[in-house]
């Protein structure tokens, strides 16, 4: 459908009537906004007994950033209407990435003459920027426009996005208990941190947008959006290493940092001011 819409729209502007395909105008746009992120990141954190990975649960969430926009093109009358072909830069920083994941098991030894237990927690925090450039295509219903003194527009991009994620620290804390007849055992790491290095990922792109714009005076508007955007993956880089491990009668607790990639999709809302020449 996307495919069917672009080319649609670029065959009308080639097969314009001649007086309309010279009134071509090079137009720039500058915009701000709010961008929310719709996906977070899955259990970053590894929790192994004796080198057999143990199950746990994990919240994650994913904050909003503030955002700029830069957009340059051409735009053509069709029909009373117009429509723009342009390239657009936009500057997403700061989302907010946080996880938390956390274990308890218990379970028999020799036979069922002693009870092991181990529980753990980790917090992870970061934050993810990204950057991404995208070819354009967008359509204005100015005939609406010249009734109500708003200009409905719709569009479409793809292109290519890089997102990266800031160095981090990993807090860790662990539990292991050994109850037996005549024995008892414990051990503990409180307050452990693991440093993970920053990470950059590329990947393809696309958003689709609509909105309302305003005209303030002759070749210059003002416009009010809703975008979807995908930006691609992300990633969270680790191995599964850990900065300690438990031992207690033959039973090892390791924890460590396994690394997650996922998707960055977002919501946005978008101000922007434009300028016909």
């Amino acid at each position: 459908m996307f495919h069917g819409t672009v080319v649609a729209v670029i065959a009308t502007i080639v097969l314009s009537d001649p007086g309309e395909s010279q009134d071509l105008r090079p137009y720039v746009a500058f915009g701000a906004g709010k961008s929310f992120g719709l996906s977070a990141p899955g259990q970053v954190t590894r929790f192994s007994l004796n080198g057999r990975p143990l199950a746990g649960s994990s919240s994650q969430s994913i904050g909003s950033a503030p955002f700029l926009d830069f957009e340059a093109g051409v735009q053509a009358p069709i029909r009373g209407d117009s429509a723009r072909l342009g390239l657009a830069a936009t500057f997403r920083d700061g989302y907010s990435v946080r996880s938390a994941s956390q274990f308890a098991v218990a379970s028999g030894i020799r036979g069922d003459t002693g009870l092991f237990t181990a529980d753990g927690a980790a917090l992870t925090g970061t934050e993810v920027s990204s950057t991404a450039v995208m070819a354009v295509i967008r359509y204005d219903a100015r005939r609406i426009g010249e009734r109500f003194g708003l200009y409905p527009w719709i569009g479409a991009g793809a292109g290519w996005a890089r997102n990266r994620v800031d160095a981090f620290d990993i807090s860790y804390r662990a539990d292991l208990a050994l109850v037996a007849p005549g024995e008892i055992a414990s051990g503990s790491i409180s307050d452990a941190t693991q440093s993970v290095a920053q990470s950059s990922s590329d990947g393809f792109a696309w958003q689709i947008s609509a909105g309302v714009a305003h005209e303030l005076s002759p070749g210059w508007l003002i416009s009010l959006g809703y975008r979807y955007a995908s930006l691609g993956s992300y990633r969270l880089a680790g191995n599964g290493d850990g900065p300690a491990s438990i031992s207690i009668d033959e039973q090892r607790l390791d924890i460590g940092f396994g690394g997650q990639s996922d998707r960055l999709d977002v919501q946005e809302i978008t101000l922007m001011l434009r300028h016909a020449f």
